[in-house]
């Protein structure tokens, strides 16, 4: 058998500033996303400049509505201020709703902008979730085959 591939969460620090592979995939995905969804958008003939509020919207809304969920199921206040709890679907769900006044704010159709941003929210979720590997989370059940990674 041969031995797993023993990972080590990758960390930066630039200075006083400490990186993550999580944060650094959080970064690229935004990134990627907002251009995947201007580009759609511009092919579709909509304004794809709407997309610079929606994304601001979407990372608000994210990190809002993911440690606001993560704190609703840890059942503390405390857990608002943690480094971790990032939960996905409070996330999403608070992406979306914030993305959604702003849609309306901008007075442009919800669903052709949605339907546009779809192609880039895939992208970016993609990319993502490469970040949660790169810091030993959300890793899986335990498996021993030849390719298998160790988390220590």
């Amino acid at each position: 058998m041969i031995a797993p591939i023993i990972h080590h969460p990758f960390n930066f620090a630039l200075g006083p500033l400490k990186l993550t592979g999580f944060g650094i995939a959080m970064m690229a995905a935004f990134g990627v996303a907002h251009w995947v969804a201007q580009n759609v958008l511009e092919q579709r003939g909509e304004d794809p400049e709407i997309m610079n509020d929606v994304t601001f919207a979407a990372l608000v809304g994210t990190i809002l509505g993911a440690k606001l969920y993560f704190a609703i199921l840890e059942h503390r206040f405390s857990a608002l201020f943690s480094r971790s709890g990032f939960v996905y679907w409070g996330g999403f769900m608070g992406a979306v709703l914030l993305c959604a006044l702003v849609i309306r704010w901008r007075k442009k159709s919800f669903l052709r902008v949605a339907d546009g941003a779809a192609v880039g929210i895939a992208a970016g979720y993609a990319i993502g979730r490469t970040g949660c590997w790169a810091v030993g989370d959300d890793y899986g059940r335990v498996w021993n085959g030849p390719l298998a990674v160790a988390f220590p």
